[in-house]
């Protein structure tokens, strides 16, 4: 094993309410481009934890429009 000598560096932009659902919408579609095969909801838990709450909450109309 070695350590690279190169820094990683992450900065994610401060943005508020509607930026972070942008994001959260944009960022599996271009994940899905990238793998092939990949879904977005193989891509990123958002899909799949929409679906988690549909069922927990019982179908609700609620539930159904933020899985939309």
């Amino acid at each position: 094993m070695a350590l690279s000598p190169e820094v990683v560096e992450t900065n994610l932009p401060a943005y508020g309410w509607r930026g972070f659902i942008d994001h959260q919408l944009r960022w599996p579609a271009r994940s899905a481009t990238r793998a092939p095969g990949a879904t977005p909801a193989s891509s990123s838990p958002t899909g799949w934890l929409g679906l988690l709450n549909l069922l927990a909450s019982g179908l609700s109309p609620l539930s159904l429009w933020l899985l939309g």
